[in-house]
């Protein structure tokens, strides 16, 4: 096969079971794949990924860090980091949004290494009544929902047996990687330049595909971005800056030149 990765992003419609079957072949033999899962959809790959020690989650993640940052509760923010060669020295947060959870499972043997990557904040959760949270109603059920720091990526790498009936009981010939994130709107057009979201990317990308040598920490010059502010952010920045400073200072002009006159 002429080609190191397969990127699966954001799919719509469930897989059949012959195209599950020949992407576990890939990755048994040593292919790298990235799969991007939203929340809702159903893909049929969730037997799957379990097989390996990937639990896809049927929730969303709420994160009132989100709304802190500029945006909503339903935009998770990562700052907690696995120890992993694509997120080793990360210091910036990566934004999502409309997240699920991905989390370790246990792995079928020991030749299957599960490393979690991303972390949402202690304020997060994982919230299972997905109906009521797309009517806007969002609270924390103890019980039912899973509290925060909630798993939202991973990767699961092989290690090849030495003996040859291992590789035959494991089906392993290759050293195959598979992340799987719980998010694919953090890599599109209107989310990639926030914060370190680009070089979790493509980090990520590159570890796949066998380049660790492109892997890279190093600061970048980056385009001016735009502040994100809530509705009640805008508001206090329109009355302070245009209109009490403004104000201030035509009535502190306007004393001076009385004082001034009266002399």
């Amino acid at each position: 096969s002429d080609f190191d990765l397969i990127i699966i992003a954001s799919p719509k419609i469930p897989f059949m079971p012959k195209e599950i079957q020949e992407l576990e072949r890939l990755f048994l033999n040593g292919k790298g794949i990235l799969i991007l899962l939203d929340p809702l959809n159903k893909t049929n790959m969730e037997e799957f990924l379990k097989r390996y020690g990937i639990v896809v989650g049927e929730d969303m993640v709420v994160d009132k860090m989100g709304h802190l940052m500029g945006g909503d509760y339903l935009m998770p923010v990562v700052s907690r980091y696995g120890n992993h060669k694509i997120t080793e020295r990360f210091r910036l947060n990566t934004f999502f949004h409309m997240a699920r959870s991905v989390e370790k499972g246990s792995p079928p043997n020991r030749w299957v290494r599960i490393t979690p990557l991303l972390f949402t904040s202690d304020a997060s959760w994982a919230e299972t009544d997905l109906r009521s949270l797309l009517k806007g109603k969002v609270e924390f059920e103890e019980g039912k929902d899973r509290k925060g720091p909630i798993c939202i990526g991973l990767i699961c790498e092989l290690r090849l047996p030495i003996r040859e009936e291992d590789r035959k009981r494991t089906g392993i010939r290759g050293r195959g990687k598979l992340a799987v994130f719980g998010d694919s709107d953090f890599a599109s057009n209107k989310y990639i330049n926030f914060a370190a979201n680009s070089l979790l990317i493509e980090n990520t990308i590159n570890y796949l595909s066998k380049r660790d040598e492109l892997i890279f920490f190093k600061k970048r010059h980056r385009p001016i971005e735009a502040l994100m502010l809530t509705k009640t952010q805008g508001r206090i920045l329109f009355w302070v800056c245009i209109v009490i400073v403004p104000s201030s200072m035509l009535l502190l002009g306007v004393v001076v030149w009385l004082k001034r006159r009266a002399k």
